[in-house]
């Protein structure tokens, strides 16, 4: 695949990438999952705890697997083929091979990816910004994000709870319950007609 054709798909894949409400809830070791995910099985999980320090992230894209803990720093890997039709929602550790040196190629790409993020938030933030630092303290070329603003630090969702965002990239509104004005002037009227016809009888 040309360079062209490489910068395209990820393009397509970020303009549909973002985080999914799920259960954000803290299990009973006081950690949360985040879950974003993105065409062509792109997904990234991020384990947090209450302080807010994060655990791990696993983001896996195009057949690459990134990989990151405070322990282990970054590991690449790459998903087997036969694998990759796999979509449990769940880390796929068990699953990927794992290389025994990060490889710049894995990270550039996922650096690329995640610059080129519309909504990018803290945990897209935290793992480009890891995977830059990886490749110039090992010599490698960095790559600067393609778009950047103040909701690259927000770790709350940018969205108010009203909207549900899809990976279709379609926004749908709920619907309140509530009764349109029109209609409650109509019944207003109606019912004044009623209690007049009533009175004058």
């Amino acid at each position: 695949m040309s360079n062209l054709e490489d910068t395209n798909v990820l393009e397509t894949i970020a303009t549909r990438f973002r985080r999914l409400r799920g259960d954000e809830t803290f299990d009973a070791n006081d950690v949360r999952t985040i879950w974003h995910r993105g065409p062509q099985r792109t997904e990234l999980l991020t384990w947090e705890n209450r302080n807010g320090a994060l655990i791990k992230q696993e983001f896996s894209f195009a057949g690459l697997v990134l990989e990151y803990t405070p322990e282990q720093g970054i590991r690449t890997g790459i998903i087997p083929l036969s694998d990759q039709v796999t979509d449990t929602g769940q880390p796929r550790s068990t699953v990927i091979r794992m290389q025994s040196h990060p490889e710049s190629t894995t990270l550039q790409k996922a650096a690329a990816l995640l610059g080129l993020v519309p909504e990018r938030d803290y945990y897209g933030q935290h793992l480009m910004e890891i995977s830059n630092d990886w490749l110039v303290q090992n010599g490698h070329q960095p790559v600067a994000p393609a778009i950047t603003s103040s909701e690259n630090f927000n770790r709350a969702p940018v969205e108010p709870e009203s909207t549900w965002r899809t990976i279709t990239g379609f926004t749908q509104q709920r619907t309140d319950n509530t009764i349109p004005l029109p209609v409650i002037a109509i019944a207003g009227v109606v019912l004044g007609i009623i209690l007049g016809l009533l009175v004058f009888q």
